[in-house]
C-alpha cells in the first residue's frame, strides 16, 4: 500500500544501510517465529463461525490458545536470541518486535471473525488506522532523530492500537479468555490440517 511505501521510504533514508539492515533483521527474525503460533487457527475459526457450528465460547478458546502459543513464542525468542551474534540493540529489538507480532496474531483472529460475518470493512478500517498511526509515529521519530528501538516501539503501539480497534469492532465484546486442556487438544487436532498451509 501507499502508506507502506511511505514508511519504508522514511525508514531507509533515516536509518541508513546499517540501521535499516538491523531493522530488517529484527522483523525478519520475528517473522520466522510467527509461523508457530499461527498454527492454522484463523481458517479453522472462519470455517466454524461461518458454518454457525460455534460461537463466542469457541472464539474465546481459540483466542486463548493463540495467546498461549504467542507467549511461548516470546519465551522462545527471549532464550534463543542469545545464541545469535547480534548486537544488544538488535536483541532487544527482537524481543520488543515479538510483542508487536503477538498483537498482530491476536488481531488476525478478530479479522477471521469479520470474514466469517462478511464484515470486511472492519478489517480494512483497523489496518488503515494502524498504517496511518505507524506512518505518523515514524515521521515523528525521524523528525526528532530518535534511535532504532523507537521505531520498533512505534510498531508495537500501532499493532496494539489495531488490536484494540479490532476488539471494539468485534461482535464478541467479552474478554476472550477460556482455558480447558481437553478443549485445547481438540482445537489443535482440528487446526492441524490447516497448519500445513
Amino acid at each position: 500500500s501507499l502508506l507502506g511505501i511511505v514508511t519504508l521510504s522514511l525508514l531507509t533514508r533515516y536509518l541508513g544501510p546499517i540501521g535499516f539492515s538491523e531493522y530488517g533483521i529484527i522483523f525478519g527474525f520475528v517473522g520466522l517465529l510467527i509461523l508457530l503460533p499461527d498454527f492454522g487457527l484463523s481458517p479453522l475459526l472462519i470455517r466454524e463461525i461461518a458454518a454457525k457450528r460455534e460461537g463466542k465460547e469457541y472464539f474465546a478458546k481459540i483466542f486463548t490458545f493463540r495467546l498461549v502459543l504467542s507467549l511461548s513464542l516470546l519465551i522462545l525468542a527471549s532464550i534463543g536470541i542469545f545464541f545469535f551474534p547480534y548486537s544488544s540493540t538488535v536483541k532487544v529489538g527482537i524481543l520488543l518486535a515479538t510483542v508487536a507480532n503477538i498483537a498482530i496474531l491476536l488481531s488476525s483472529l478478530y479479522w477471521s471473525l469479520f470474514q466469517a460475518f462478511l464484515t470486511y470493512k472492519f478489517i480494512v478500517l483497523s489496518q488503515l488506522i494502524q498504517s496511518i498511526l505507524l506512518v505518523f509515529l515514524i515521521f515523528l521519530g525521524v523528525s526528532l532523530q530518535l534511535p532504532l528501538l523507537y521505531f520498533v516501539v512505534a510498531n508495537i503501539v500501532a499493532a496494539l492500537c489495531m488490536l484494540l480497534i479490532s476488539y471494539f469492532l468485534s461482535p464478541y465484546k467479552q474478554l476472550p479468555f477460556f482455558w480447558n486442556k481437553k478443549e485445547v487438544f481438540r482445537i489443535a487436532r482440528q487446526a492441524f490440517p490447516f497448519a500445513g498451509w
